[in-house]
């Protein structure tokens, strides 16, 4: 099955972004110019793809907001309710929403953070081996790697809870990173 950008991925690279309007602008006209990657029923219309993109954009940011109202209200079993219930796995959407950050933000050409917080926006708070087999499954399906400072390839199974983990897309075919899977 081929990934296909929605308005709803889009709204959140825009939002994680956080660029000037006329960058958004620059954007959206990227995302749309190779529109065989974009959902269907907006291959044909780019304003019509625009439009949904700012529609999405309002709705994440009004459920953000209440989002953060139920967490300040200690009703945060409910929200992972929800998330869990929207449909696809939640970890391959996670890394897609990266990939497509990296592909097209400019100057975005790697993620960082702490394995820690990639755990927590799982919304996990411990490493079983089966969430290390879904991210793995997850990271092999987005081509991203994962390395440590100083740019060495570090697997997830390996990385300890503090250890600052960079996200980059993996080149097509490079040697070096045929045995780490």
């Amino acid at each position: 099955m081929t990934y296909r950008i929605t308005p709803a991925d889009a709204a959140v690279v825009l939002i994680r972004a956080d660029l000037p309007l006329t960058k958004e602008r620059q954007l959206i006209a990227t995302l749309w110019k190779n529109h065989r990657h974009v959902e269907r029923r907006y291959q044909d219309d780019e304003s019509l793809f625009a439009r949904a993109i700012r529609r999405e954009t309002l709705k994440q940011e009004r459920t953000r907001d209440a989002e953060d109202q139920a967490l300040l209200a200690g009703e945060s079993d409910a929200l992972e309710t929800t998330v869990r219930q929207a449909g696809a796995d939640p970890v391959l959407r996670y890394f897609q929403l990266i990939r497509l950050e990296l592909l097209h933000v400019p100057g975005r050409v790697q993620r960082v953070m702490k394995l820690r917080t990639l755990l927590r926006d799982l919304g996990y708070k411990k490493r079983s081996p089966q969430l290390v087999r879904r991210i793995n499954r997850a990271l092999r399906q987005t081509r991203l790697q994962t390395l440590t400072r100083g740019q060495i390839p570090i697997r997830i199974e390996d990385a300890g809870l503090d250890t600052m983990i960079i996200f980059r897309l993996r080149p097509r075919r490079h040697p070096m990173w045929r045995g780490l899977r």
